[in-house]
């Protein structure tokens, strides 16, 4: 999860990834340098939870530091200001868990989201 100065949804963000139901799930947040008070609104007690601080260098940036934490074999990029919905989820990587897909796009400009399956 990149962020940047995100303290008005972080703790939105990230109950609302923990309210999915997901099976053996991590979260790993990036803080890409803020100013504001979002890094001390990451939950520090659940060890599912990860937070990588780094400079300001852009999402892009922040997606990289991301990827030597991350465990899981699906990864999904979820963006702390909820432009993304995280109850998309679980349908987003739906494909995936049956072995249909090997990527999935979504399309946040659509309701409801549109998938694109990749083989």
């Amino acid at each position: 999860m990149p962020t940047y100065n995100r303290a008005d949804t972080i703790r939105r963000a990230v109950g609302s990834v923990q309210a999915q139901g997901l099976r053996d799930w991590e979260l790993v947040v990036v803080d890409d340098g803020s100013t504001d008070d979002t890094p001390s609104l990451i939950p520090q007690d659940d060890p599912r939870i990860a937070l990588i601080r780094q400079e300001n260098r852009g999402k892009g940036s922040a997606v990289r530091a991301a990827i030597p934490h991350a465990d899981g074999d699906i990864c999904v990029i979820q963006d702390a200001d909820l432009e993304y919905d995280p109850a998309d989820v679980p349908a987003l990587i739906e494909p995936i868990v049956r072995g249909s897909a090997d990527v999935v796009f979504g399309s946040r400009r659509r309701r409801p989201p549109r998938l694109c399956l990749v083989s």
